[in-house]
């Protein structure tokens, strides 16, 4: 209690203190850093010369809330002037109304973005509710958003995001004979690789790819029903699941299978424990040097799923960064109470 005391006094609002954060948060992580202002600087307003709405989707629980709002107040703080996101939110039905008009305040922060809610216990956009977790919301999106969106943006809230996803993903890579694009996974978690790959009729892990950030082409997932094929694996979930931690991967690698996912570059999801030295783990075998070092120096988007997040520890990847966002939210206390004196 004592150190989380000390922690608090850390990250209060002291002038200097909150400049000491905002330098630890560039030092441990240079690469993530706002393209359009220092955190908590004044928002001058933006003139709307927006394109057409990107579409990005993100579950949101009671348990992910907060990293969730730091997550979007990130990629709404990246994004150019003439980025605009269509922000849907997959929640449970239990999820509160307090919690999204907060989501609902991070509208003003610069005016370029607008939410809609999906609840997803409603069997009506959810055909595998109810009683499913927050992880396999994704693969429910095909009909949740049916007949609306062409291509959308998914991203888990464990994320921190450090550039425009419009440019730099949603139109940048053409999916055009793909189902979904992402970055390649790692699969050192899986003891039998041999049964592994049997089960979900692989070859290779050459299009093995994480599940946090993608890229989905849902024209093309809707027109060869591939939901119809989630829901039998689903549902035989229990079987094929060679390790309940990776059931979403399972999911999305087995059923779009190799010859509909196209690799990202490994920039789009930079995870706190890929950046020890190339060489240093078995990401070499999966990741060139040259794209190791370039995605650590300069990442477009950080993934704290499988590591500590800021949340969890102070002196974590990118802890400034992530609570100066944390800070900016209008909120702040909310997260002191939720992380640190609770503790």
């Amino acid at each position: 209690m004592e150190r989380f005391r000390r922690i608090r006094e850390k990250i209060s609002f002291r002038p200097l203190v909150s400049l000491v954060l905002v330098f630890f948060g560039v030092v441990c992580f240079s690469g993530c850093s706002s393209s359009t202002k220092e955190i908590g600087e004044p928002v001058k307003p933006v003139v709307k010369r927006y394109r057409d709405e990107v579409p990005v989707v993100m579950p949101i629980n009671d348990d992910l809330f907060y990293q969730a709002v730091v997550s979007i107040s990130s990629l709404i703080d990246t994004a150019e002037d003439s980025t605009c996101y269509k922000l849907y939110a997959l929640t449970p039905g239990d999820f509160s109304k307090e919690k999204m008009e907060k989501l609902r305040s991070l509208e003003k922060i610069r005016d370029n973005c607008r939410f809609e809610f999906i609840d997803m216990d409603d069997k009506a956009n959810n055909p595998l509710a109810p009683n499913i977790d927050v992880k396999l919301y994704k693969f429910a999106i095909v009909s949740a958003l049916l007949g609306t969106v062409k291509k959308c943006i998914y991203l888990d809230p464990t994320t921190l995001v450090c550039g425009d996803l419009a440019k730099e993903l949603f139109r940048e890579f053409n999916l055009s004979g793909k189902y979904v694009a992402g970055v390649k996974g790692c699969y050192d978690f899986i003891r039998d690789k041999e049964a592994y790959l049997d089960k979900l009729s692989l070859e290779n892990f050459d299009h093995y790819i994480d599940p946090a950030i993608l890229l989905f082409n849902l024209e093309d997932l809707r027109k060869d029903k591939v939901m119809d094929k989630f829901k039998v694996f689903l549902q035989s979930s229990e079987d094929n699941a060679v390790e309940n931690r990776s059931l979403d991967r399972d999911v999305l690698n087995s059923q779009c299978g190799p010859d509909k996912i196209l690799i990202l570059p490994l920039k789009f999801n930079v995870c706190p424990h890929r950046s020890v030295k190339h060489g240093e783990s078995e990401f070499s075998l999966i990741f060139s040097q040259k794209e190791w070092e370039g995605a650590n120096s300069a990442p477009i988007v950080v993934n704290f799923l499988d590591a500590p997040g800021p949340w969890e520890d102070f002196n974590a990847y990118s802890s400034g960064k992530w609570w100066g966002y944390a800070k900016s939210t209008g909120f702040f206390e909310e997260f002191e109470n939720r992380f640190l004196l609770k503790k």
